[in-house]
């Protein structure tokens, strides 16, 4: 019943909502053998309401049952950004963006291309990712991002982060998004709006943002 809702979504507020109104009962149900063929759905849903530790649980139960179920296996795979957009220590047995890209290849290039470089970005911005091949990023196409943000914005978000400035960042941060919000910002400034709340102390806020930002665009 919850992955049937959770699909029928229709879109990223949708699922988002859907998922905040069945949070209880996937609070309530335990990791165990029997749901392995749930775990990515409910990893996901646990991941996109902030529920890291939950979301964790449900991840090792499918690295646990990844040899014996190919949908645990699949799991693993493709909760791997959502893991390390929220930060986790760990990283499960094929779960990295070689493998990621792997699993989807049978997408749309551009639309892959632009999804690896949402995650190469904010992945940067948030501490784990490593270097950028700047080539591919800018290769990319984005069909649903906004025009980039005015310079002079930017450059206020980014002082008002250097100097701490919690309340000045934030708000400069909503106005960098602007009305599309972090799922249809450009790239450029999602980023410069992660790194400047995690600067200020609000990485779990910049952590939901990005994975927010992951949902709406497919990953």
């Amino acid at each position: 019943m919850i992955a049937a809702a959770l699909d029928a979504a229709p879109s990223p507020q949708d699922y988002l909502a859907v998922a905040r109104l069945y949070e209880p009962l996937l609070l309530i149900l335990q990791p165990a053998a029997e749901l392995s063929d749930f775990t990515d759905t409910a990893g996901q849903a646990l991941f996109a309401l902030g529920r890291f530790k939950q979301a964790e649980a449900w991840m090792a139960l499918a690295r646990q049952e990844a040899m014996k179920t190919p949908t645990a296996a699949a799991a693993v795979t493709s909760l791997w950004p959502y893991a390390r957009l929220a930060g986790l220590p760990t990283v499960p047995w094929d779960g990295d963006l070689n493998a990621w890209i792997s699993a989807n290849q049978g997408e749309d290039p551009s639309a892959l291309s632009s999804r690896v470089a949402l995650l190469q970005i904010t992945l940067r911005a948030l501490g784990g990712g490593g270097p950028l091949d700047w080539s591919e990023i800018a290769a990319s196409t984005d069909e649903t991002a906004t025009e980039v943000p005015d310079a002079s914005v930017l450059f206020a978000l980014e002082g008002a982060s250097g100097s701490g400035r919690l309340g000045e960042t934030v708000l400069l941060s909503l106005l960098v998004l602007g009305k599309a919000g972090p799922g249809g910002s450009h790239l450029l400034a999602l980023e410069r709006v992660l790194t400047a709340l995690s600067n200020v102390g609000l990485e779990r806020e910049a952590r939901l943002l990005a994975i927010e930002a992951a949902l709406a665009r497919g990953v």
